[in-house]
């Protein structure tokens, strides 16, 4: 599986494959994404998501 593309819409951001499948969808603001990874801010934290919607990190934002 591969993130094709990250759309915020209001207070959640869908994330898609490169074929336009919905992967799944996280509460936050888009902060970026690549191919394997997408990162939200939430709260006062930036947190990574694998492509499987699973956390894999979470750092503080500055």
């Amino acid at each position: 599986m591969t993130i094709g593309n990250a759309v915020q819409r209001k207070t959640l951001v869908h994330v898609y494959d490169t074929h336009g499948k919905n992967l799944f969808v996280k509460a936050g603001k888009l902060h970026g994404f690549t191919s394997s990874t997408v990162v939200l801010k939430v709260g006062r934290l930036l947190v990574t998501y694998s492509e499987t919607g699973r956390q894999i990190a979470a750092t503080s934002a500055s």
